[in-house]
């Protein structure tokens, strides 16, 4: 464990002493990036002052929702979006066995070498526009509330990091699919929005199939006070997911055979 603890302390410290030779470029990406987030809020903040917006939900509502939604991919995108992208280059490099025969877990070390700092930007701004419009709504925080609220982010992320396992097992299966990761991101785009708007098959689907509704319609439905969904199912349909993910990611270990699989 010691030794785990210290390897971790270790590659955080070098991903840190990388950024910080590049000041003005990690500052530059570090603003980029958070501002860049702030584009969706604003296209919903037109769509509100053009139209009726999305169903069953008002302007504070969609932003309190959205603001969840960068708050999580923000997350996200720190710890795992990177982590894809090293596997890629270790496998067409040839040095991904180097991985294998290091004394901790590889996926572990592989995110810990991979934490993208500058997406720390978008949690920060995220939080931000999530105060602002808990503000305007009037929400009263009691301690239950934020205990379910941060057991859903929990659930999040385990979400998203069996999304990952996914996704690196194909790379090593397959470095030519590297691209892969365009696909997730694009699939986990759909939950920027409310599941409603993409009809009842899609929106059942994205609840309790392939809960992508855990990253922000369930969080801000539980601080809107009108969660109806049981999460204790959903819950387990994440650990599940998690479950398979995990072993197909060992499996892949396993058949791994340098050079890409």
């Amino acid at each position: 464990m010691n030794q785990t603890i210290n390897v971790i302390k270790k590659s955080l410290s070098l991903v840190l002493a990388k950024e910080m030779m590049y000041k003005f470029n990690f500052f530059v990406r570090f603003l980029t990036l958070a501002t860049f987030d702030l584009i969706i809020p604003l296209m919903t903040f037109l769509t509100y002052q053009n139209t009726n917006g999305f169903p069953n939900w008002n302007i504070d509502q969609m932003l309190l929702f959205q603001s969840i939604a960068i708050f999580v991919n923000g997350l996200d995108r720190t710890f795992f979006w990177r982590a894809g992208w090293t596997v890629a280059d270790e496998v067409r490099n040839g040095t991904f066995d180097r991985l294998l025969l290091l004394p901790i877990n590889t996926i572990k070390f592989i995110i810990f070498k991979s934490v993208g700092l500058e997406h720390l930007g978008e949690v920060i701004i995220s939080i931000a526009l999530m105060s602002y419009t808990i503000i305007r709504l009037n929400i009263t925080i009691t301690a239950s509330i934020l205990f379910m609220f941060f057991l859903f982010v929990l659930l999040s992320m385990i979400f998203y990091f069996s999304i990952l396992l996914i996704r690196i097992s194909i790379i090593v299966v397959n470095i030519k699919a590297a691209r892969v990761g365009e696909l997730t991101r694009t699939i986990k785009s759909f939950a920027s929005y409310p599941t409603s708007i993409f009809g009842k098959a899609m929106s059942f689907i994205l609840r309790y199939i392939f809960p992508l509704a855990i990253i922000a319609q369930f969080p801000a439905e539980l601080l809107l006070g009108r969660i109806s969904d049981n999460i204790f199912i959903i819950g387990i349909v994440i650990i599940t997911f998690y479950i398979i993910s995990n072993k197909i990611w060992k499996n892949t270990l396993k058949k791994y055979v340098s050079a890409g699989g």
